[in-house]
């Protein structure tokens, strides 16, 4: 390369790296002002973030059941105590597996039990803002589109719902799309550590390491998927193992709400809400089942190249992620977007690269999600 595309290409990397960071600090200034609304709200009430129930947290059976974000808090604030472990939803494995972010949140209150929930927002508000400005600076790298088209992945409702309730995704996916970054600059030792963080963070962060992995795998870069796999895998199993020796337990995949299920879309019929059918059919399931077929059909008709982009095979990893999801995920439409949101910046990733001129559609497709977070978010 010569000394005037070094430089050419030096000055682009500058200015990408300048507006990621731009829509990054907008992000976070907009998920406080939600926050302090809320906070606000609630008479400034700061486990309202947390959503503590009674179900696990005072033991009574037909208690409010919470949200996911009690979990982690009560991990944060009394570790491995059997007091703690008593108040997880069984098994207990279920939620000591996911430990990096209440691990992060102890370590950074210290000790101060008080603090833990306002270290548990901002973690979630600046994890949001990290991916949401990962995905700008991919946006702009590699598509023509308007990097701010990223702050769709911030606003819509999975992500707001995730920052409202404190729940483990957002620092997931910001570990995960950090992975997806180095991986691409050929820093594959850095993409392997974040790959492991982001497994132990919680398993919604494999989505876009298993795109990574196919996409190494298509390419023949074999040293490269066996690395990220390992990296991701090792870790997971083998904290899982001791899971299993401390509590004499492990993570059950035999309860039918936590299973992957093999029939596509199985947990509709697990759904009576009429509202959830229409939305959850136009939010999640149609888009994922669509560019699912889409990307399945690129993969065919190019089965004998080698350079496809890697934007088709993490879109091909979450729309299976959203088409074989969980059951238990069907419960509520919030869980539903939640678990979505590695296939909304897949989606916003895959549309812009192949053809920019649609990736508006999305915005309005997922944009009106935004108002139905906020009505849910002002409501304890």
């Amino acid at each position: 390369m010569s000394q005037a595309n070094q430089s050419a290409h030096h000055s682009s990397l500058i200015t990408h790296y300048s507006l990621a960071f731009r829509i990054g600090v907008v992000t976070a200034l907009l998920l406080t002002i939600f926050s302090i609304a809320v906070y606000l709200r609630f008479d400034g009430d700061i486990l309202v973030f947390v959503n503590i129930g009674e179900r696990f947290n005072l033991g009574i059976p037909d208690g409010r059941a919470g949200g996911e974000g009690q979990f982690p808090y009560y991990i944060a604030t009394e570790g491995a105590s059997v007091s703690a472990i008593s108040k997880m939803d069984p098994p207990a494995a279920y939620r000591y597996q996911r430990i990096l972010y209440p691990a992060l949140v102890a370590a950074l209150s210290f000790g101060q039990t008080a603090l833990v929930p306002y270290v548990m927002l901002l973690i979630n508000i600046a994890a949001t803002s990290i991916f949401t400005a990962l995905t700008a600076y991919l946006l702009a790298w590699r598509t023509r589109v308007i990097p701010w088209l990223a702050l769709l992945v911030a606003v819509w409702m999975g992500s707001l719902i995730c920052v409202r309730y404190n729940t483990t995704e957002p620092l997931a996916l910001a570990l995960s799309m950090a992975a997806l970054v180095f991986y691409l600059r050929d820093h594959l030792a850095i993409a392997a550590v974040l790959a492991a963080c982001a497994a132990l963070t919680k398993d919604i962060g494999l989505v876009p390491i298993a795109g990574m992995v196919l996409h190494a795998l298509w390419t023949r870069r074999w040293r490269r998927a066996a690395i990220l796999a390992l990296a991701a895998g090792v870790p997971y199993m083998g904290w899982s193992l001791l899971l299993r020796l401390w509590l004499q337990t492990g993570i059950d995949a035999t309860q039918a709400h936590r299973q992957l299920s093999l029939i596509p879309f199985a947990g509709l019929l697990r759904s009576y809400s009429p509202v959830f059918l229409v939305l959850g059919i136009l939010w999640a399931i149609l888009p994922a089942a669509l560019l699912g077929i889409i990307a399945l059909r690129q993969c065919w008709r190019s089965r004998f190249q080698r350079d496809l982009p890697i934007e088709l095979f993490l879109l091909l990893s979450a729309a299976a992620f959203v088409i074989l999801v969980p059951g238990g995920t069907f419960e509520d439409l919030p869980s539903t977007l939640r678990y979505s949101q590695p296939f909304v910046i897949a989606a916003l990733l895959y549309v812009s690269y192949r053809n920019p001129r649609r990736a508006l559609w999305l915005l309005i497709l997922w944009l009106p999600t935004t108002a139905l977070a906020l009505a849910i978010s002002f409501i304890r």
